[in-house]
């Protein structure tokens, strides 16, 4: 049996309780609308509050939940399979089976997840954002990250900037995370991906001239730089502009 699921997270876990409601989760694949899909039938899963928030309190329960979350935001192919079967696993053992490694499947959904965490981690870091507008004052920020990783930094700069209007543009995933002061939230509004910004403000070019001020030329060694920020990062970095 093949699932298909709209591609978000509550969509997936809508279609894993489809699998235990037909009693095939054993037997089953999912994947995303869109995917390539495999000779013979398949089930179109309509997206659930109430069968996405009864499975994820399942998966708190075992305290899994997160980790299997971040892995599912690498978006890798298979990885729906991956997190199922531990899902399957835990359910049959009445516990968590993330300690399980020696498990193809729970090492790479392990792997997968420490891969998202890492990728957001360096975000957290080399986000750089740039005032568009006066007045209102709002920053944007364009990101081009391997993973989807908007979700893990909403939180982080909404705490940061409380009080500042910004929008975090993933250009990758065509994606755009708005914080507005009070919530946050990702919007897919193709217009925000495509307005042609420019920084209103001196912040970009006093960064730059800190940035140079405080390099010791002769201590200059690109291979250590590189180490700690690698070059898929430095396209959105002002610092390097």
């Amino acid at each position: 049996m093949l699932f298909l699921y709209d591609g978000t997270y509550e969509g997936y876990l809508s279609a894993v309780f489809k699998a235990y409601l037909m009693r095939c989760e054993s037997d089953c694949m999912i994947r995303r609308s869109g995917s390539n899909l495999i000779l013979g039938g398949y089930t179109e899963v309509e997206s659930s509050l109430e069968y996405s928030r009864r499975v994820s309190k399942k998966l708190e329960l075992y305290g899994m939940d997160k980790v299997l979350y971040k892995a599912w935001l690498t978006s890798e192919d298979g990885i729906e399979d991956a997190i199922l079967f531990c899902i399957n696993r835990a359910i049959a053992h009445g516990a968590c089976v993330l300690g399980e490694k020696n498990i193809s499947f729970v090492k790479w959904v392990c792997d997968a997840a420490n891969r998202t965490g890492t990728e957001a981690h360096r975000f957290q870091q080399f986000v750089r954002f740039m005032k568009v507008s006066e007045s209102p004052a709002v920053y944007v920020a364009d990101i081009e990250p391997q993973y989807d990783i908007l979700p893990m930094l909403g939180n982080h700069f909404s705490k940061r900037f409380p009080s500042q209007l910004f929008v975090i543009r993933d250009m990758r995933f065509k994606k755009s995370l708005v914080w507005d002061t009070s919530i946050w939230y990702i919007t897919e509004e193709p217009e925000i991906l495509k307005l042609n910004l420019r920084d209103k403000s001196e912040f970009g070019n006093m960064w730059k001239g800190y940035f140079e001020v405080t390099a010791i030329p002769w201590r200059k060694n690109k291979k250590l730089q590189a180490s700690f920020v690698p070059q898929r990062f430095r396209r959105y970095l002002t610092e390097f502009n």
